[in-house]
């Protein structure tokens, strides 16, 4: 964050700079047009600040309060059953304020940081996410699955609206919301049918109400643009080590040809960051045509061609929006097979038959992201069958699969 505000105002007092060479240049003159070809791009400068509202400063706010609450055992891999309960025990009041907030609209305030300096916000939000899930089990083992189901639709909501960062709050967002699916999913057996239809109610309305692709994606162009910003500012500054210590062998040879182009002419500096920008530009726009088709034809977009000194920078902050891509599908067809799932098993548990097909399911709900179609869906009686093709669009035949394939995606219960 700090070395965001660090670019931030040298480009600020930079800009008022370079305004006041121009205009002393431009009077009288025709030299504005090769003045502004000089001048090193500010690759943030088409960012626009995003309003703050309550509810996401009280999201930051317990990021700040969780890491400072559990700062002896945040960083930790692994963790006792017994500290997990102490930790859902002293996280209660976190938990009351986080539904509170969540009774209104929640906007992520995204704001685009260097790569050298993440966002402190995420380390909370992650160790908040693992007590939800611990919780979620506890809860399960006790057999109090009602709240169960409730702190579920926190965490879901939790979750989902930090998608609305970058690809990294996204990811982030994503895993919260399996980790706290899936040891519910796996108990729907247990559950009554009011459990089960209000689960599906909250999948509904957390899904309905989750920030977009989109926008997701353009928060994702700014991530990158951070970047190239923040390796022009160390060029600039006299070096790319940071970025080197950072980054290690694999941008060795991006690194060499940004010290040997410190002895080019001031003209082909800027161009060489004006191409990586227009690369930065390019991925975006074809993720965003991507995101636009049918999700079941998404297939990634080649690398581009030509000369790229560049790539190995590319290729480590330029490839999120792509998993981003993934990682949404795959939540996709997560919360939409459990919902459909929770509403076949709360129709069989009234005794009430299945149905034929999914077509009294909403459409959109019922549609398999990676096939386009309809789930999979086989009544058996008193049982059914119901998966997803998953990532490799194929139908492998659910629980028997095909040998040599990948598995397609099947209820966990």
């Amino acid at each position: 964050m700090i070395i965001l505000k660090m670019i931030v105002v040298r480009n600020a007092v930079g800009c008022l700079l370079s305004a006041a060479v121009t205009a002393a240049v431009c009077f009288g003159t025709n030299g504005c047009g090769r003045q502004e070809e000089r001048r090193f791009p500010d690759h943030l400068a088409e960012y626009l600040s995003e309003p703050t509202n309550s509810g996401f400063e009280i999201y930051r706010q317990l990021s700040s309060e969780v890491q400072n609450a559990f700062a002896d055992i945040i960083s930790r891999a692994e963790l006792s059953t017994a500290r997990k309960q102490e930790a859902v025990r002293r996280a209660a009041a976190f938990i009351w304020r986080l539904k509170s907030a969540q009774e209104n609209r929640i906007a992520f305030v995204f704001l685009p940081t260097s790569p050298l300096a993440p966002p402190p916000d995420r380390k909370g939000w992650r160790f908040l996410g693992r007590i939800l899930a611990w919780k979620v089990e506890f809860e399960l083992e006790s057999e109090r699955y009602d709240q169960a189901v409730e702190t579920f639709a926190i965490a879901l909501r939790f979750g989902l609206d930090l998608t609305g960062g970058d690809a990294m709050d996204a990811d982030l967002g994503y895993s919260l919301v399996r980790d706290c699916a899936k040891p519910l999913w796996k108990s729907f057996d247990s559950l009554s049918p009011n459990e089960l239809r209000k689960t599906y109610a909250k999948i509904l309305s957390g899904l309905d109400g989750a920030p977009t692709l989109e926008q997701t994606l353009r928060h994702e162009l700014y991530t990158m643009k951070a970047a190239i910003q923040a390796i022009q500012d160390e060029f600039l500054e006299g070096d790319v080590a940071l970025f080197e210590k950072a980054l290690g062998d694999r941008v060795s040879p991006a690194v060499k040809y940004l010290r040997e182009l410190r002895s080019k002419d001031k003209s082909e500096q800027i161009e060489y960051f004006r191409g990586f920008a227009r690369e930065a530009d390019l991925e975006y726009e074809r993720l965003v045509k991507i995101a636009g088709q049918p999700t079941e034809t998404w297939t990634p977009p080649p690398d581009p061609s030509g000369t790229r000194p560049w790539k190995r920078f590319a290729a480590h902050y330029f490839r999120s929006g792509r998993y981003l891509m993934d990682a949404w599908l795959a939540n996709e067809a997560l919360l939409r097979l459990m919902a459909v799932d929770a509403a076949l098993l709360a129709r069989l548990k009234e005794g009430r038959g299945l149905p034929s097909d999914l077509s009294g399911l909403p459409a959109w709900l019922r549609t398999d992201p990676y096939s386009g179609q309809d789930f999979a869906y086989t009544p058996k009686g008193i049982d059914y069958s119901l998966y997803s093709f998953g990532p490799d669009r194929r139908d492998d035949g659910g629980p028997s699969g095909v040998e040599g394939r990948e598995a397609d995606f099947l209820p966990p219960r």
